[in-house]
């Protein structure tokens, strides 16, 4: 009876049935993390400009996405205009395809939910052809390339060389970004970093503890300004992605890696200095752990990544080391 209540609650506040009103309802259902809440909002804006665009310049002037009368050809209409329509983030780079993949896959999320609560019967996803993500094998540095990268004379530029020490914290315990500026001493307990990721926290809860290595603990005591204090500042993530690159050129670690070209698809070969992000730490520490350990739910329990991930299938890289191996059982 409970369910049925709180469904008779977000029934009365989706009256106008748009998408919109209705994502937002069900943003106020949900204890989401921030990394989640940042997505919806964002694909509730997406929404809201392609609607204005479907008014002012495809002569619909009435036209909203609304749920009881949404279309599979709206969606696909939705899918192309997220296409064309060049990233809102200052980057003025066309939007991936695995990024698209993404805000429908959330799109069609919030359109089940809606029908969970009785809003509608409608389900526009019946009839349309979800985008499919597609990603290539995890590229991250090598122990001796990360090293490099610590030892790398960046004297002349402090506020590159702080950017360099978040980097390789990160890559000793596999964070992601998000976690990464919310630590402060306190996480530090007996040798172990011990948090609860925000991206997983409303599913699992689970608290996750790394051993921290002496080359992570002296970058820490550099660092550490109290015990309430963040032991990083909170950089903007692509902000933090440039430096990565400029880290990594200064440290001349430029190994070529085979990417996907996230528009294209196609094969590139890029020098990996080019190419890294923060998430290339956090592939750098599961990764080498992996290639070590072989092992998935002792690395997953480092890394963070909820039971089953599929994500986590990803960093399962069977590299020229370990066919090697492999091949000399049969020699």
């Amino acid at each position: 009876s409970t369910s049925r209540g709180l469904g008779d609650v977000y029934k009365r506040q989706m009256v106008s049935k748009s998408f919109v009103s209705c994502a937002d309802s069900y943003l106020q259902s949900k204890h989401f993390g921030s990394h989640q809440e940042c997505n919806t909002r964002g694909l509730i804006a997406k929404v809201a400009r392609f609607e204005d665009y479907c008014q002012s310049s495809l002569n619909k002037p009435n036209f909203t996405m609304n749920v009881d009368s949404m279309t599979a050809n709206d969606l696909r209409e939705f899918e192309g205009f997220l296409l064309n329509e060049y990233e809102s983030c200052g980057t003025g780079k066309p939007r991936s395809l695995n990024t698209i993949s993404t805000n429908m896959t959330l799109m069609r999320t919030v359109c089940n939910w809606v029908r969970k609560q009785g809003v509608t019967n409608n389900d526009p996803f019946f009839g349309y052809d979800m985008p499919k993500a597609l990603y290539g094998t995890p590229y991250f540095l090598t122990i001796q390339e990360r090293d490099q990268v610590l030892d790398a004379d960046l004297t002349d530029d402090a506020e590159l060389a702080e950017y360099r020490d978040m980097f390789v914290f990160q890559c000793m315990v596999g964070c992601r970004h998000s976690d990464l500026v919310t630590f402060t001493p306190k996480n530090i307990i007996d040798g172990f970093l011990e948090y609860i990721p925000h991206k997983t926290k409303g599913k699992s809860g689970r608290t996750v503890r790394v051993p921290l290595v002496p080359k992570a603990m002296a970058i820490l005591d550099a660092h550490c300004h109290g015990d309430d204090e963040p032991i990083f500042p909170n950089h903007f993530n692509f902000k933090f992605n440039e430096a990565i690159r400029m880290i990594l050129k200064r440290a001349e670690v430029n190994r070529v890696v085979t990417v996907i070209n996230p528009r294209t698809r196609q094969e590139e070969k890029k020098p990996i200095c080019d190419v890294a992000t923060s998430h290339m730490a956090r592939r750098t520490f599961i990764g080498n752990l992996y290639r070590s350990a072989k092992d998935p739910n002792l690395v997953a329990s480092m890394s963070g990544h909820a039971n089953g991930s599929v994500a986590f299938a990803r960093y399962r890289v069977i590299d020229d080391d370990m066919k090697k191996s492999l091949v000399e059982l049969i020699k």
